[in-house]
C-alpha cells in the first residue's frame, strides 16, 4: 500500500467533490424547484434510518480486509462473500416493506407540499427508499477495496462517480424530470459504479467471487484470532452497528426534522448549509482514510511508536485544514451564498456560525475516530454515542422550540460536547498510550499562529480597507485563507513531514 499515493487520491477526490458539491446544488435546485429539492433533501435524511440495516457489517468487513493475513488469497474473498450474503438477505425483506411504505404515506400533507404533488412526492419517497436498499449489498466492494489499502483506486472510483452524476445533474437541469425518475437515473450510476468497483477489487483478489471451501482458509473469526484480537466478526459488526445507529441520528436528520417541524423551505436551507459544511467536513477524507489501514497494520503488529508518529502527523495536518476551512466559511458564510444560490438561500447567521463551530468539534475527532473503528477497538466508544444521539434529538427539538432553526445545530454541537468530545480522544490515547492532555495541546498548537494570521488578514481587508461587497468578502477570505496556509507550512507543519517535502523538492 502507498500511503503517499493514497493520500494524493484523497486530495484530489477532496477537490472534485467540492467542485460537484458546489455545481450539483444550483443544477438540482433549477431542474426540481425549492420545495421539491427540499422534500428530496428530507428524504434523504429519512433514509439515513435505512442505512442501520447495514448493521455494521461493511465497517467490519473493512477493518477485517486490514488486519487479515497479507498471505491468505481467501480471507478477503470470504468476508466480502460474507457481507453480500448478508445484506442481500436484508435487502429481500425490506425492499418490499420499504416501497409499501414510500407509495403508501401522505408525503406532500406532511410536508406541506399541496394535493397536486400527492402522487409525484409517493413516487419520489418509493424510489429513495427501493433503490437505496438496491445498492446496500454492493457497499461490501468499496469498504474492502479501502480497507485492503487500495485507498487510491477506491478514491479514483468516486471521482468518477461524482463526474457522472454532476453530468447528470445538468441534464436534469435542462429537462426537469420528475424527481422520483431522477433518482432512480441516479441509483443506476451508482450500481454501475458498484460493479466497476468489484472488477478492480477481483484483480487484486481472484477468488473474490469464487466458491470458497471451509477448510482452505481462515474463516473472519480466525483472522480476528491470528491479529491477536479476540472480538469475533459478528460482535465487530455489532458495534459498528451501534455506532451506526448514533451516527444517523446525529448526522443525518437536521433536514427531515426541520422539514416535518417548520416546513420544505427550512429544509433546503439546512440541506444547502449541509452541503457547504460537509465539503470542510470531508477535509478529514482526504488525510484519515488513507492512513487508518495502515494505522490499524502498525498498531496491531505492535509498532506503537510509528502508529502514535504518524497519528499525530496526521492529526495536526488535518486539524489546520479543517480550521482554516472553518475560519472561511465562519466569515463569508453568507456573501459565500449569495453568490452561489441567490439571496433567499442562506440559512442565516446564527445557524451558520454553530454549523461552523462543529467543525471544530469534528476537527478534533477524524484522526482518533479512523484510528479507533478502523483498529477494531470501538465497544465502549460505541455504546456511548447512542446517549450523544439521543441527547441530539431531545435537544435539537428542545432548542427549535424556542429559538427556532439555530437549535438543530445547537443540539447537535451541545450532546457531542458533552459526550464523544472526550470520550473517543480518551478512548483514543489509552489505545496509543498518550497523555490526552499533551495530545491535545501537540494538536491544536501548531494551527494557532496561522488562525491569527486569518483574522489579521481578513479584518484588515474588511474593516480597514473597507472590501465589503459578497465577491469583495470571499476575495479577502481566500487571500486569508492562503496566508494561513503558507503561515503553517512554514511554522506549523510537522517537522518530519516538512523535510520530507523538502527533500522532495530538492529532488525534483
Amino acid at each position: 500500500m502507498s500511503l503517499r499515493l493514497a493520500i494524493h487520491a484523497s486530495a484530489i477526490s477532496h477537490v472534485v467533490t467540492i467542485a460537484s458539491g458546489l455545481l450539483s446544488v444550483p443544477l438540482f435546485l433549477s431542474a426540481f424547484g425549492l420545495q421539491n429539492f427540499g422534500f428530496w433533501s428530507a428524504l434523504l435524511g429519512l433514509s439515513s434510518y435505512l442505512s442501520l440495516l447495514n448493521f455494521g457489517v461493511a465497517q467490519a468487513v473493512s477493518s477485517g480486509a486490514s488486519r487479515a493475513p497479507k498471505n491468505s488469497p481467501t480471507a478477503v474473498p470470504r468476508l466480502v462473500q460474507q457481507g453480500l450474503r448478508f445484506y442481500v438477505r436484508v435487502s429481500a425483506v425490506a425492499i418490499p416493506v420499504a416501497a409499501v411504505v414510500g407509495l403508501s404515506c401522505p408525503w406532500s400533507a406532511w410536508f406541506g407540499m399541496g394535493e397536486a404533488n400527492d402522487l409525484s412526492s409517493r413516487l419520489a419517497a418509493a424510489a429513495v427508499f427501493t433503490t437505496f436498499l438496491l445498492e446496500l449489498p454492493f457497499t461490501v466492494f468499496r469498504a474492502s477495496l479501502s480497507g485492503a489499502g487500495y485507498v487510491a483506486t477506491e478514491r479514483m472510483l468516486g471521482i468518477t462517480l461524482l463526474l457522472a452524476r454532476l453530468a447528470m445533474s445538468f441534464v436534469f437541469s435542462r429537462m426537469h424530470p420528475p424527481l422520483w425518475l431522477a433518482v432512480l437515473a441516479l441509483s443506476s450510476l451508482n450500481l454501475g459504479a458498484s460493479a466497476i468497483t468489484c472488477l478492480a477489487l477481483r484483480r487484486h483478489f481472484p477468488l473474490l467471487l469464487s466458491p470458497l471451501p471451509s477448510h482452505d482458509s481462515p474463516t473472519s473469526e480466525a483472522v480476528d484470532a491470528e491479529q491477536g484480537n479476540g472480538d469475533r466478526f459478528g460482535s465487530i459488526s455489532r458495534d459498528f452497528f451501534i455506532l451506526q445507529i448514533a451516527g444517523a441520528l446525529v448526522w443525518s436528520t437536521d433536514a427531515l426534522i426541520a422539514g416535518i417541524a417548520l416546513d420544505t423551505t427550512a429544509a433546503a436551507h439546512v440541506a444547502t448549509a449541509w452541503r457547504v459544511i460537509s465539503i470542510v467536513l470531508s477535509v478529514g477524507a482526504i488525510v484519515a482514510p488513507a492512513v487508518a489501514p495502515t494505522l490499524a497494520q502498525l498498531w496491531s503488529s505492535g509498532e506503537k511508536e510509528r502508529a502514535r508518529a504518524l497519528s499525530m502527523e496526521a492529526a495536526q495536518v488535518v486539524f489546520a485544514l479543517m480550521i482554516v476551512g472553518t475560519l472561511g466559511l465562519s466569515t463569508t458564510g453568507a456573501s459565500l451564498f449569495t453568490l452561489w444560490l441567490g439571496e433567499g438561500k442562506f440559512a442565516g447567521q446564527g445557524p451558520w456560525q454553530v454549523y461552523s463551530a462543529i467543525i471544530v468539534v469534528q476537527a478534533l475527532l477524524v484522526i482518533p475516530d479512523a484510528f479507533v473503528t478502523q483498529s477494531a477497538s470501538h465497544r465502549g466508544y460505541a455504546r456511548f454515542t447512542v446517549v450523544e444521539a439521543l441527547l441530539k434529538i431531545s435537544s435539537s427539538l428542545v432548542l427549535m422550540h424556542f429559538f427556532g432553526l439555530i437549535g438543530l445545530p445547537l443540539g447537535t454541537i451541545l450532546s457531542r460536547a458533552a459526550t464523544t468530545l472526550w470520550l473517543l480522544p480518551t478512548v483514543f490515547v489509552k489505545a496509543t498510550e498518550q497523555s490526552l492532555t499533551s495530545w491535545a495541546l501537540n494538536v491544536i498548537r501548531p494551527a494557532l499562529l496561522p488562525s491569527s494570521s486569518f483574522l489579521a488578514i481578513f479584518l484588515i481587508g474588511t474593516s480597514v480597507l473597507g472590501f465589503s461587497s459578497d465577491l469583495a468578502t470571499v476575495v479577502t477570505g481566500v487571500v486569508a485563507g492562503l496566508v494561513f496556509l503558507v503561515a503553517f507550512a512554514l511554522f506549523g507543519l510537522p517537522p518530519r513531514l516538512r523535510t520530507r517535502l523538502l527533500r522532495r523538492s530538492e529532488a525534483s
